[in-house]
C-alpha cells in the first residue's frame, strides 16, 4: 500500500533509467520524478523491470516531490518454505533552473529467492520479484541568451554535486548520474558515480564540467539532469534467505551550477557579459563566482574529488 497519494502519474513508457526518454526540444521547464520498480532476471542475464505503482510519480514545478510506499510479496525461499518479504521505498526530487536535487532509499526485509517462484514481471498478482530498482531524478530545460566579448559558439557549465551513497551489500548497487539533453531531444550521461556491491559508504563532492551546448545567433538550448538510483538483485549470493538490507543514493544536498565557460568557434574562452534564460533566471547572478574562464584552474583541482569512508 502506498503511503502518499500519487501526483501526475505518467505511464512507464521509457527504460528504467529514463535517460533515453525524448523531450520537446526548445521547451522551458522543470520536471521531478520518483519511480520504484521491480522485475525478474531473464535467461541470458537480461532483466525485465516494470513500475511497482503502475507509473511514475511526476510533477512539473519547483516544489519537492516526495513519495514513500511499501509492498509485500509471498513465495518460496531456497529451502521451499513459504515466506513473505517487504520492499519499502522513500524517494524525493526537486528541480529548479540551475539547481537539482534527488535521493532514493530502498529497504528489503526477509528477502527470499527460489527459481521455482512465479515471476512477478509475468504475474503482478502472485509473482515474486528477483530484482528491485528505484530512482529519483530531476531535470531542467531552458532557452538562454548569451552575450560575450566575442562571437560566442558554445557554452558549458561547471556543476557541483555533493551527496552520499550508503554502504552497498553484495547483490546491490547505488549510483548518482548526471546527464544532459541532446539536440535530438534525447539524453546522454556525462558523469556516473557508482558504489558497487560489497562497498562501504561513499561520500561525493565534485565539480564536474558538462559537455558543451551550441550557441547560434546568441541563443542556446540547455538541459541538465540529476538521477539517484539503487538496486537489489535477490538471486545473488549476497542475499541469503531472511536477509534484510537498506541502501540509499542521496544527492539531495544539491547539484548546482557554479561556473560557466563561453567559447568562440576556435575554442578560445570569452568574457561573459550576460546569460539570461527564458525561465527568468539571470545565470551570471546565480553563479557564486563571476562566470568567466578565470576559475577553470580552481575547478580543475576540485574535479573528481571523492572521499571513500571505510
Amino acid at each position: 500500500m502506498l503511503t502518499h497519494a500519487q501526483r501526475g502519474r505518467t505511464p512507464l513508457a521509457c527504460a528504467v533509467l529514463a535517460l533515453g526518454c525524448a523531450v520537446s526540444h526548445g521547451a522551458v521547464r522543470v520536471e521531478s520524478t520518483v519511480a520504484p520498480s521491480a522485475g525478474n532476471h531473464n535467461p541470458g542475464g537480461s532483466i525485465s523491470v516494470a513500475s511497482l505503482t503502475g507509473g511514475f510519480f511526476r510533477i512539473h514545478d519547483s516544489t519537492v516531490l516526495a513519495e514513500t510506499g511499501s509492498f509485500q510479496f509471498s513465495g518460496l525461499d531456497g529451502a521451499g518454505a513459504m515466506q513473505t518479504m517487504t520492499y519499502t521505498f522513500d524517494g524525493a526530487a526537486q528541480s529548479d533552473y540551475g539547481l537539482l536535487r534527488s535521493r532514493f532509499r530502498s529497504t528489503i526485509d526477509n528477502a527470499y529467492f527460489n527459481a521455482a517462484n512465479t515471476r512477478w514481471i509475468d504475474d503482478h498478482a502472485t509473482g515474486s520479484p528477483s530484482y528491485f530498482t528505484g530512482q529519483s531524478f530531476a531535470r531542467f530545460s531552458d532557452e538562454i541568451t548569451v552575450q560575450a566579448s566575442g562571437a560566442a559558439a558554445s557554452i558549458s557549465f561547471g556543476v557541483r554535486i555533493t551527496g552520499e551513497i550508503s554502504a552497498t551489500p553484495v547483490g546491490s548497487a547505488g549510483q548518482i548520474v548526471l546527464w544532459r539533453e541532446l539536440p535530438s531531444g534525447g539524453t546522454s550521461n556525462f558523469r556516473t558515480i557508482t558504489n558497487p556491491g560489497g562497498s562501504g559508504p561513499l561520500l561525493v563532492d565534485e565539480i564536474v564540467q558538462t559537455p558543451t551546448f551550441a550557441i547560434t545567433d546568441g541563443l542556446a538550448h540547455i538541459g541538465l539532469g540529476l538521477q539517484s538510483l539503487v538496486s537489489f538483485s535477490l538471486n545473488d549470493s549476497g542475499f541469503p534467505d531472511g536477509a534484510s538490507h537498506d541502501i540509499s543514493s542521496d544527492a539531495f544536498n544539491t547539484m548546482r551550477i557554479v561556473e560557466m565557460i563561453v567559447r568562440d568557434a576556435s575554442g578560445g574562452v570569452l568574457e561573459i557579459h550576460s546569460v539570461t534564460g527564458q525561465s527568468g533566471l539571470d545565470y551570471v547572478a546565480f553563479v557564486p563566482t563571476p562566470g568567466t574562464g578565470a576559475i577553470l584552474a580552481c575547478s580543475a583541482l576540485l574535479a573528481g574529488r571523492r572521499r571513500r569512508v571505510a
